[in-house]
């Protein structure tokens, strides 16, 4: 054999074996089973990739496509440092001809992409972050009073005669919506003076009462009914060196009312101003010598100031 023909076949020997090279040293392996893989549109878009992608790690990669039977495998690694060979599956058919390089060029240039640093773990939550809120209780509301304990002071009167003046205590009890019930007990007295002596009047009588009681905070404003029962007495007491003859009467009296009243409070305390009206129907009188008899009959009109708790 001539000798330029033995340089012809050491030459084409040697390119079977070498592996294709792109730019700047990418290093691409394609196996002899891989006939249908167009290798140099491969290196191609390997080159144009990475001059457009400065980013990738292509100048130090090298990329080997091996193929089994119906099955293609597409691996990366770096030439420079050692690390592991990333791996992608590919039908034979999806890699074929330029389109197959296209596919095999752009999953290289994926694979080699650096894999993103995972963000630092969180530090644990403290107990006091991770415990749920209790939730707060509202606050507790006092439970409704429906007795009201009151101190009674008043000032009575019949018709034009002189006032008796007196007190006593009174309950009112509050449960049916705005319906309240009252008892009350009081005792009323009046001197009276005369030419001949002195007359002392005494009215003790309880009351029962019941109607409409409005009790808020500030404020309270009741209207009532009732009637009111007890027992009258009028002695008389003639005065020293008059010949004259005293004497007692004594007996029931009563009659139905009306009253009603405003009030300023707390939520436990209460003042109260109110009036009282009433008819006489169990009357009781007392005669006096020379002048007006003492009469308890016909009508009736009181004033009276109340002091008390709410219990």
């Amino acid at each position: 054999m001539r000798p330029g023909s033995r340089t012809f076949a050491l030459c084409w020997s040697l390119t079977l074996v070498r592996p294709a090279l792109g730019a700047d040293g990418v290093q691409i392996d394609v196996e002899e089973a891989c006939a249908l893989v167009d290798r140099a549109q491969l290196a191609r878009l390997l080159d144009v990739e990475q001059r457009r992608a400065v980013d990738t790690e292509l100048r130090d990669a090298r990329v080997r496509v091996a193929c089994n039977g119906e099955l293609a495998t597409l691996g990366v690694a770096s030439r420079v440092a050692p690390s592991p060979s990333r791996e992608r599956s590919f039908a034979v058919a999806d890699v074929r001809g330029e389109i197959g390089a296209r596919v095999l060029a752009l999953a290289a240039i994926e694979l080699l992409k650096p894999e993103p640093a995972e963000p630092p773990a969180a530090p644990p939550k403290s107990v006091a972050s991770v415990a749920p809120s209790l939730p707060v209780p509202p606050p507790a509301v006092p439970p409704p009073r429906h007795v009201r304990l009151l101190a009674v002071g008043t000032t009575q009167t019949f018709g034009l005669e002189p006032p008796l003046f007196g007190g006593g205590i009174a309950v009112d009890y509050l449960r049916l919506s705005r319906l309240a019930f009252r008892l009350g007990f009081d005792v009323a007295v009046s001197d009276r003076a005369y030419d001949l002596g002195r007359a002392h009047v005494q009215l003790t009588t309880f009351n029962a009462q019941a109607g409409y009681l409005a009790q808020h905070r500030d404020w309270s404003a009741r209207a009532f009914v009732g009637y009111r029962l007890g027992a009258a007495r009028i002695s008389g007491t003639p005065s020293p060196g008059v010949l004259a003859q005293g004497g007692t009467v004594a007996g029931a009296w009563g009659g139905p009312l009306i009253s009603g009243a405003v009030g300023l409070g707390s939520r436990s305390l209460i003042a109260e101003l109110g009036m009282e009206a009433g008819l006489v129907s169990i009357p009781l009188e007392g005669r006096v010598e020379g002048d007006d008899p003492i009469a308890l009959d016909r009508y009736w009109l009181s004033l009276n100031v109340s002091v008390g708790a709410l219990l």
